[in-house]
């Protein structure tokens, strides 16, 4: 979708997509609750997933052309995107409780509609074609960085398993908003303090450190510590390290987009950057597999941890 972006942007506007990719996912959530059986909720959900993509990689692609002019943007827009998942997550719990899952599906469908039309207030230079040597030259020209990417993947990942240990020690909807509010302020305000940091090198070693950190929290949570506030610790340790992580990478690929290629080149990495957390999750189901922990038995996960 980059590349389509960059070389076919309807009217010469990459927020086109944004745009249309938004109001048809507003339309789809506000009829998901009518998909009856597993399958169909599944199947609807994953066409949204699809559209939010084509508008993020849309959004995505402009602020790497407001990088390259100078502004100084992937701080900021990264902070705007943590406080609206703020907010989403402290309104999650509360909304399900009080209104249910349809209702509560229906209301996402409204910031979509709106940014379907507040995206053209925003200015865009209009484009042209691009390149797709340059883009896939760029690309191979950061593969020190897309190797340390795939290594920190292959550990697997530990918050999918987490979730059945903290439900099975009485975690419920509202104090899970809880646990993820505390995770998503962190990371509004290490957004926000990142602007004024320049050493891109050693947040990524603090992010490392954090993470060992996260690691040891879901360990004594598994032990038998105190489950709410280790469950808060470890997603503040979370949400600073993987802005931490993500920032500079963030950046960094930002710098190193050519022109015209933007979309392209910044999505490529975007995809490798999930590719390698699908990678991580696969690791994840495949070692507690193994070791024989399921959501019935989790007497093996602090080994896991």
């Amino acid at each position: 979708y980059g590349a389509l972006s960059d070389r076919y942007p309807i009217l010469g506007y990459r927020r086109s997509y944004i745009s249309g990719g938004a109001f048809i996912c507003g339309v789809l959530l506000a009829y998901t609750p009518n998909a009856t059986g597993k399958a169909g909720l599944t199947a609807a959900l994953t066409l949204v997933s699809l559209l939010l993509c084509i508008a993020d990689v849309g959004c995505d692609s402009m602020m790497v052309e407001f990088a390259a002019a100078g502004i100084n943007i992937q701080s900021c827009c990264w902070l705007a995107r943590n406080i609206g998942g703020l907010a989403a997550t402290g309104l999650s719990g509360i909304a399900y409780n009080v209104v249910g899952f349809g209702t509560t599906i229906r209301l996402e469908a409204v910031p979509l509609l709106i940014i379907a039309i507040y995206i053209w207030e925003i200015e865009e230079q209009r484009r042209t074609t691009n390149t797709a040597g340059k883009s896939i030259a760029a690309f191979l020209g950061m593969w020190r960085l897309l190797l340390f990417i795939l290594v920190c993947s292959l550990v697997p990942e530990t918050g999918n398993i987490l979730f059945f240990e903290l439900k099975s020690k009485g975690i419920g909807p509202i104090a899970l908003s809880v646990i993820n509010i505390a995770g998503s302020l962190t990371a509004c305000t290490v957004a926000f303090v990142y602007q004024f940091c320049t050493n891109n090198i050693h947040a990524v070693q603090m992010s490392l450190g954090l993470g060992v950190c996260s690691a040891t929290c879901a360990v004594m949570i598994s032990l038998g510590g105190p489950v709410l506030q280790l469950a808060i610790l470890r997603s503040i340790l979370d949400g600073a390290g993987g802005m931490l992580m993500l920032l500079p990478i963030v950046i960094y690929t930002s710098k190193h987009c050519p022109k015209g290629s933007e979309g392209t080149t910044y999505s490529m990495v975007m995809a490798w950057l999930n590719l390698t957390a699908i990678v991580s999750e696969t690791i994840e189901g495949r070692v507690i597999l193994a070791m024989g922990i399921t959501k019935d038995d989790l007497s093996r996960i602090s080994l896991f941890f």
